[in-house]
Parts: C-alpha cells; structure tokens; sequence
C-alpha cells in the first residue's frame, strides 16, 4: 500500500481550526442556554411570587416543628365566575330581609374565596369545637380522663339560652367525660359544655387557639369572643388534617360533628344523605340574632370546606338563607368536579 507524510505544519493548522470551531459552538450554545434561563422563567417566576404561601407551624417542641398547614395569601381566580353568582345571591338574600350580614369562607382543591372577610362574629356554639380539640389534646396525655365519671345536678340558668335545642342532659345522673362530648357536639348542650369547661382552664383553652396560629386577642372590651369566618375554619382544618390532634382523636372528633343532630342551615342545601361533618352556632340578642354553621362536605372524593356567619332577625330565615347558599356551591363543586 502506497503512503504519502502529512506535513507537520498542516497537522497543527487543522488542529487550530477544529479548535475554533468547536469554541465557537460552545459560545453559541452557552448564550442560547443563558437567554432561556433569563427570559423563559420570567413568567413562572412572576405567577409564583405573585401570591405567597403561609405556612403555620405546631410550637412547643424541641426539635421538631409539625406541620399544621399551608395556605396560599389570596384567592383563587378560577373561582371568581363562583364569587360573583354568590355575591348576586347575598344581594337577593338581603333584599329580602333573611339576612343582615353574611361572611362566608369557602376551601376547596381549586383554592379559596371569602365573602366579607373582615367581618367578626359572635361564635356561640361554634366555641364546642375548640373546647372538644382542647379537652381531647389533654385527654391524649391522660387518657384515663375520657372515663371519668361527674354528676349533673341541673340545668345552670345563668347559661346563654338556646333556641336551638335537642336532646339534653338528665338531672341527677352521672356522665363520663366522653359522654359529654357527645351531648356538647350531637346535640350542642350547654350544660354539657359547662361540665366539661370544669375540666380544663382557660390558658389551656387559649393555648388551642395561638396553637393553631390564631391571635390571643379575640375577645373585646367585654370578654366576648369575636371571629371572622376564614380563621374559625382553621379550627375545621387541622381537624381535617389530623395535624393538631392524633389522628385517631380527629376520627373521634370528626364522627361526632358528622353526627349532628342538627338539620338546618347547610344540611337544608344538600341532597339527602349527604356526608358531612358540622358544628352550628346561634348568638345574638332581642335586637340581632346571629346563626352560623361551619362544616366539611364530602362529594364522593372531593371534600370541601363552608363556613357561612349571618346576622339578622329571624333564625329561620337566616337557616333557609345558609340553605341557598349551601345549595349554589354544592351544585358549583358537584358540576364542575373540582
């Protein structure tokens, strides 16, 4: 086989020129990858920081901190069409005279709206639910508490009178703590409450609420709590996470509220059978009533979470009022599987 010598000197200029051709691309390729980064992210990062998250967190340990839940700082403009057609009904509502003044606080997968949110409510017996998380967080260091028994001796007439009324304790008899649970949550007996509020102090009460990230500062120059509608459903949340109780004691609590004996309000705006869990609320005097009723509802997979505060002058009206309004975003939720 023939062969001819390459010169040195061509060698060493090709060399050179594969070099530079190779530089070249490179510069080409990183200013391409530069461009990308420092445009296509432009849009992202602006959707991402345009609505902060909140993350609240359980205190009291060492060297953990549990996660309680996040939240995004504003709403969801997916649900906005939804905002509008119940903001038509609250101005129908109040044309009407059912109501006075609604808030409401509506948490579902696609985000969170709020109607009114800044306005404050008188709780009354929306209170039971923090009473219930409070005395079954004592209860998980001292089970034994759940069994021990206390004698009703009557009816406190200094209590707030309920207009509201089902089953209620009986005179003379004794109870167990955990059956006073559920005549507090089933059947919302005061009395109930006030026996088990013998069990537990306030700080220990108090320490529920800023536990779960809520200001100390809910009550006013006259020692009434005031809440508005979104931060009483935190106390809905952390149920449903099973994040501030065990999650055997959030069942418990959960199947309770799901028990309810009450049917107005948001059961009036369902179809029957309907799971959920609920916990109603009346306060006010002569001149204003107020009805609220807080609860998760569950449409086969896709759970969601209302909480509807009214004042007014007439209970049922404000009931059947809450009803319309359960009844528009169940629908909503139900026809556009959210």
């Amino acid at each position: 086989m023939l062969s001819k010598k390459v010169p040195f000197y061509f060698l060493v200029l090709s060399m050179l020129i594969g070099a530079t051709l190779v530089f070249v691309i490179f510069i080409s390729f990183t200013k391409s990858s530069h461009q990308k980064k420092t445009t296509l992210p432009t849009s992202i990062l602006a959707q991402s920081t345009s609505c902060d998250y909140n993350i609240v967190r359980l205190n009291g340990y060492r060297y953990v901190k549990p996660l309680l839940f996040t939240d995004q700082n504003c709403e969801a403009t997916t649900l906005a069409p939804l905002k509008t057609n119940i903001n038509n009904l609250v101005n129908s509502l109040k044309s009407s005279d059912a109501i006075t003044s609604v808030s409401i606080y509506l948490r579902l997968k696609g985000g969170w709206l709020s109607i009114n949110p800044d306005e404050k409510f008188s709780p009354g017996s929306l209170l039971k639910v923090p009473v219930l998380l409070t005395f079954l967080r004592i209860a998980e260091a001292n089970p034994a508490l759940l069994n021990k028994q206390i004698l009703f001796n009557g009816h406190d007439s200094k209590l707030p009178k309920q207009s509201i009324v089902s089953e209620t304790l009986k005179s003379g008899h004794s109870y167990t703590m955990r059956e006073l649970m559920k005549y507090m949550i089933i059947y919302s007996d005061n009395d109930a409450t006030e026996l088990l509020e013998t069990q537990i102090n306030n700080k220990e009460f108090q320490k529920t609420f800023t536990d779960i990230g809520l200001s100390e500062e809910l009550m006013d120059e006259n020692g009434a709590y005031k809440i508005t509608a979104k931060d009483y459903s935190t106390f809905l949340r952390v149920l449903y996470n099973g994040s501030y109780l065990s999650p055997n004691n959030s069942e418990y609590a959960a199947t309770l509220l799901a028990e309810s004996a009450y049917k107005g309000a948001l059961s009036k705006g369902l179809p029957d059978k309907t799971e959920m869990m609920h916990k109603f609320g009346e306060a006010g005097n002569t001149k204003e009533h107020q009805l609220h009723d807080a609860g998760i509802i569950y449409i086969n997979d896709t759970p969601y979470l209302l909480t509807i505060m009214t004042k007014g002058h007439d209970l049922n009206k404000m009931s059947d009022a809450i009803g319309q309004l359960s009844k528009l975003i169940y629908n909503h939720v139900a026809s556009n599987k959210i």
